[in-house]
């Protein structure tokens, strides 16, 4: 155990103290992803969509895709493997919280 830097914590410590971090920050993220992607998904129920051009609405399937990928990449065990994979550990989290 190395202790280094101003905290006084290991390397190991550092990590974790990062990873809780980013999970905090992906779950801020998240909630933005949701709250965007209920309103493009209740957008098309409006009496205006039906007057939308055909680019308009191609952008607004885009949105939506890039929305519901953004969704799918947030959530779940995929950030936790990438971090694990970025800092060279392997994953330990059971897909459970605690």
């Amino acid at each position: 155990m190395q202790v280094s830097g101003p905290r006084d914590e290991t390397q190991e410590e550092r990590d974790d103290r990062n990873l809780i971090e980013l999970l905090q920050e992906l779950r801020v993220a998240g909630l933005g992803v949701q709250v965007l992607f209920g309103f493009l998904l209740a957008l098309p129920f409006s009496s205006r969509f039906v007057q939308l051009g055909h680019w308009q609405r191609a952008l607004y399937v885009g949105i939506l895709v890039v929305s519901a990928a953004r969704q799918r990449c947030c959530s779940g065990r995929w950030p936790i493997t990438v971090w694990c994979s970025a800092v060279g550990r392997k994953s330990t989290w059971s897909g459970r919280p605690t």
